[in-house]
């Protein structure tokens, strides 16, 4: 009857409420102790009325826990957001932690993953198609020798500090020089077919292609797999 009472009178104030633990009061008296009886809880911001109603009942008054400080000024700040100020409070802490936590988790990534200058150096890459000027070309390097234990004939290899070896053109491998500019790939100084491969070249990379376009080339490879470059980025 008690229960009744005050949640009659809290209805009249309009002060919102959620009742806890009536069934399983109800179903297993002998947990009401130590569930601490049937529950009425209301937000925080309407603690004050709700502490009226209660007088107003005669209900004795032990002593209220108002929650943490930090808390109380988490939900005073957070209800008054555009867009999850009307979410209870526990939603709108999920929703706050959900978001920090995606934005750190964001920064770390961002701040840790490999810029297109290390995915370019951590593998060897054996090319699979060569079209130049939009016709599909062999590739037939000459005069250097190489362990090949897979189909990985010709090879594409950058080093750090800016140096790119290409496959040759029934010629040797052609060496030239390398640069990451605003995202895209700059091939310059090449020794010999400098009409075919230098440029600036569009990249997509990962761990295991690479794909190469200029206006005059484009290169599709593989992760170089053979028994010398097996360990390499690892």
């Amino acid at each position: 009857m008690d229960i009744i009472f005050i949640e009659h009178e809290l209805a009249e104030q309009d002060i919102p409420y959620v009742k806890l633990d009536e069934t399983t009061v109800q179903v297993i008296p002998h947990l009401s102790q130590a569930l601490g009886g049937v529950r009425l809880q209301v937000a925080s911001y309407d603690v004050p009325r709700a502490l009226e109603v209660l007088k107003v009942a005669g209900v004795a008054i032990e002593d209220v826990d108002r929650g943490s400080p930090l808390l109380e000024v988490f939900d005073d700040l957070t209800s008054r957001l555009r867009f999850i100020g009307s979410f209870p409070l526990g939603w709108r802490f999920i929703i706050v932690f959900a978001g920090l936590v995606t934005l750190i988790g964001g920064t770390m990534y961002l701040a840790f993953v490999p810029d297109l200058s290390e995915r370019l150096v951590k593998h060897d890459w054996c090319v699979r198609t060569f079209r130049s000027k939009g016709e599909l070309t062999s590739l037939a390097t000459i005069g250097s020798f190489r362990m090949i234990t897979t189909d990985c004939s010709e090879r594409i290899r950058f080093w750090p500090g800016g140096a790119v070896q290409f496959p040759g053109i029934n010629t040797p491998e052609v060496s030239a020089s390398w640069e990451v500019i605003d995202g895209r790939l700059r091939i310059y100084g090449a020794d010999t077919l400098w009409d075919v491969y230098e440029g600036e070249y569009e990249v997509e990379v990962d761990d295991f292609k690479i794909r190469l376009i200029s206006l005059s080339t484009a290169i599709t490879a593989g992760r170089d797999r053979t028994v010398e470059n097996l360990f390499q980025g690892l």
